[in-house]
């Protein structure tokens, strides 16, 4: 995933010392996305803060909008229904 904002982010996983670098985040955001479950159920199962993976998952999803194509609109033409 490629980040259009750079900066850099550390947080510590829950219940370790250890400092989480941005792309291992990442990593996890994605694995998330991967994993089909339950934003609480999957934070469960890593041992993670519900409300730090809700926000690189915003993130992710976010900075994959920002980068990805331009949205194109398309013009609609509205038709009634028969009577």
């Amino acid at each position: 995933m490629r980040d259009c904002r750079g900066g850099g982010a550390r947080r510590t996983l829950l219940g370790m010392s250890k400092q989480v670098e941005k792309p291992e985040w990442e990593r996890v955001a994605e694995a998330f996305e991967a994993s089909g479950l339950a934003q609480r159920e999957f934070a469960q199962q890593r041992g993670v803060r519900l409300s730090t993976l809700q926000s690189w998952v915003y993130r992710r999803r976010r900075a994959a909008t920002a980068c990805g194509e331009p949205v194109r609109l398309l013009p609609v033409q509205v038709a009634t229904a028969p009577v």
